[in-house]
């Protein structure tokens, strides 16, 4: 939890006070003390929540942030199919210590399921660690169903795959690809075996309604 001292925006006001400024109406912060609390109606209007309380030692303490448990695909979903709402971001890491890196198609540890009729329109594929093996070999990046296991980024020979290389996935908002069904991210090795590499991947999409 973040905290933030009571005194602080009363010493700004004195500190402008003794420069010769005009304090009416200076930022104050909330008059709690002592676990009192700021409270809020929650979304249900059955309660209150606590937005801000005072600790005690008299300090400002905001909210705990959601459990991480909190942010599933379907708490990110509108309410409604028709209506505003917000593109949402996969994010996957291969690593060759966690996955290996035997040729074939390879669903890494740490992966994201991008849903059916998801239309993906840009991303990244970020080399963090250089993908390296003792013969010619190739890494290839899409979804183990609902595109295909190069629909995100053809295969690549590992010289372009150096640490700190960065890389467009191929969907645009140009030419968007939509999801037949849902599908994790996957890495496809080709050619000869990896010895190492490290290489994130973020998807960013929105949902269609059919």
């Amino acid at each position: 939890m973040a905290t933030r001292n009571l005194e602080q925006a009363p010493n700004r006001a004195a500190l402008k006070y003794w420069q010769g400024h005009d304090v009416t109406g200076f930022e104050q912060p909330p008059n709690l003390l002592n676990n009192e609390s700021l409270l809020a109606i929650n979304a249900a209007g059955t309660g209150t929540v606590a937005l801000i309380k005072a600790n005690a030692s008299d300090q400002i303490v905001f909210g705990a942030a959601p459990a991480a448990a909190s942010f599933t695909q379907a708490a990110l979903e509108p309410s409604s199919t028709i209506g505003l709402s917000v593109p949402r971001l996969a994010h996957a890491r291969y690593s060759f210590a966690v996955d290996g890196g035997v040729t074939g198609l390879i669903t890494p540890a740490s992966t994201a399921v991008i849903p059916a009729l998801a239309i993906m329109i840009a991303g990244t594929v970020n080399v963090t660690g250089a993908v390296t093996s003792l013969g010619s070999a190739t890494l290839a990046v899409g979804t183990s169903a609902g595109s295909s296991a190069s629909s995100l980024l053809a295969a690549t020979a590992k010289a372009s795959l150096g640490t700190g290389v960065l890389l467009p996935i191929v969907p645009t908002i140009a030419v968007p690809v939509k999801m037949s069904a849902a599908g994790s991210i996957t890495v496809t090795v080709g050619t000869a075996d990896l010895t190492g590499g490290i290489v994130e991947v973020f998807v960013l999409y929105y949902t269609a309604i059919a």
